[in-house]
């Protein structure tokens, strides 16, 4: 992914390196002053979609740094800044590649309704947990499109769609609460501040017209896209979301619905409910309110206090696009952002290395600069892979910082050294095979490729970009930018393995 922060020279040459993180370079965070209830929860939003459109390392400034997404459909899990930034977008899908459509509040997280562009449109329900204002969990459910396909074609979603009907009726007093709801299931709706325990518990609030009370539910269709126009051959379908049971795929652990509710007033409004399911009945639920509903329909002053209140709202970082690297012999142009117009020849000189060891090129789409080193954790670079490619490369540092003169003919050894190594991430991801890693971890006596748990030092992963960079510099160190203990002829043999082609480079 990126360099750990090794070298005293390196601290010296890279004072102000930044990542790609909301707040960098956009000036200080600012406090929202909104008077509405529940709208700096929103700007909150809009600040983390608007930064993730910036380039995924762009949100880090709103994820714990020990974050999980959990992708139940693609059977991934992302733990950490590190997996987020190497495998966020191409597993979870990028920020910049979804679309806002709802929010449902609760007084520790929402749900966020947004539909994501991949091979195909997908709406997608995920929730959201903030402790501190930042994300400790994001569970991507799954979701319907046009209200029967779904990612997993075994999935039984009529028996989904049968048990969310059956959750309307109850709360409609069609059915039995018994018939829906399992012994001991809880109702936690934490911005009332109130909650329900046991089916008696449950039959009660209905019965008493109590404020947990679902008027005349029943579920939304999905959203219109606002940006597109509606595909006629498509029909709106419902708003039921699921996530897949870790035991059986076909089944459900979650089901989270939209639903919409009248009392005869317009209220309580727009509702979410995540249900927590176990042998086809709902073990759990807990509700979200959508903010305009609220508003309308209740007096503040009575809710519990939200995450959101006195929140710092991140800026997004800018990015200023400045001239391109154009190399028109390989049909190859690299995007650069806040670099110079004399950084384009920085640029092509770290691909040149490749094409001098007769190398395929690292695809890579864009290079960008950055000023605050204080959100690179320690790092000096960032490669952020793309699914369909090119991949990002992101560089802690400045333009101005890598230049040694005006012209920038020449440039700084550790921003060389930067450079080379995130396009070393991109050209091992696109180029190593399986028996190279593994002939490499055997090379180097090292446990595993990257594993999150593992120190940064220890990531295989991480030693091949560092020997694809000394086997390519024209001034090997003694050893790796963040380990002076492994040798110039142990990268340069690693070089081997991982290439099948001789280094540029002798050892001293």
């Amino acid at each position: 992914m990126g360099l750990a922060d090794g070298l005293d020279v390196v601290r010296a040459v890279c004072v102000a390196l930044v990542a790609v993180v909301v707040g960098a370079c956009g000036g200080a965070a600012r406090t929202s002053t909104a008077d509405e209830w529940g709208a700096s929860a929103q700007e909150w939003r809009a600040a983390f979609y608007e930064a993730g459109a910036e380039g995924a390392p762009n949100v880090l400034n709103f994820l714990a740094e020990d974050v999980v997404f959990e992708d139940r459909i693609a059977a991934g899990v992302i733990r950490g800044w590190d997996d987020f930034l190497a495998h966020g977008r191409s597993v979870v899908g990028g920020v910049a590649d979804s679309h806002p459509v709802a929010m449902f509040l609760s007084a520790e997280g929402f749900l966020d309704q947004y539909y994501w562009i991949a091979s195909g449109e997908i709406d997608l329900l995920d929730r959201v947990e903030i402790e501190d204002a930042k994300v400790t969990l994001g569970v991507v459910g799954g979701a319907t499109e046009s209200g029967r396909r779904h990612h997993v074609d075994t999935r039984d979603f009529d028996a989904i769609e049968r048990l969310a009907d059956r959750y309307v009726s109850a709360w409609n007093g069609e059915v039995e609460v018994a018939d829906v709801y399992a012994p001991g299931a809880r109702i936690d709706d934490t911005l009332l501040g109130l909650s329900a325990e046991g089916i008696d518990d449950i039959v009660g609030i209905m019965d008493s017209g109590a404020e947990l009370v679902l008027a005349s539910p029943h579920i939304a269709d999905l959203p219109d896209h606002p940006d597109r126009p509606p595909d006629p051959g498509q029909s709106s379908g419902r708003a039921i979301y699921i996530s897949p049971s870790d035991v059986d795929p076909a089944l459900p652990d979650e089901i989270r619905l939209v639903l919409e509710s009248d009392d005869g007033t317009g209220c309580p409004g727009v509702v979410a409910v995540s249900l927590e399911v176990t042998d086809g009945l709902v073990l759990a639920e807990r509700r979200y309110h959508e903010p305009s509903s609220i508003r309308r329909c209740r007096d503040v002053a009575t809710l519990q206090p939200g995450w959101w209140e006195g929140i710092e709202i991140p800026d997004p970082v800018r990015l200023e696009r400045t001239d391109p690297m154009v190399w028109p012999e390989r049909d190859l142009t690299v995007e650069i952002f806040n670099g110079r117009p004399e950084t384009t020849g920085f640029v092509r000189w770290g691909l040149e290395r490749f094409e001098a060891a007769d190398l395929p090129l690292p695809r890579v789409g864009s290079v960008t600069f950055l000023a605050d080193r204080s959100r690179c954790a320690g790092r000096g670079g960032f490669y952020t892979p793309r699914d369909p490619l090119p991949g990002d490369v992101t560089l802690c540092t400045t333009a101005q910082q890598t230049c040694l003169d005006e012209a920038c003919a020449t440039w700084t050894v550790p921003g060389r050294h930067m450079l080379v190594h995130e396009y070393a991430h991109a050209w091992l991801d696109q180029q190593l095979d399986d028996d190279a890693r593994h002939e490499f971890l055997r090379l180097m006596d090292l446990a595993g490729w990257s594993d999150h748990t593992d120190d940064w030092s220890d990531r295989g992963v991480e030693h091949a970009a560092e020997a694809i960079v000394v086997g390519l510099l024209q001034e090997p160190r003694p050893g790796g930018l963040f380990d002076e203990t492994t040798s110039c002829e142990e990268y340069l043999a690693g070089f081997r393995v991982l290439t099948g082609r001789e280094p540029l480079t002798q050892c001293p």
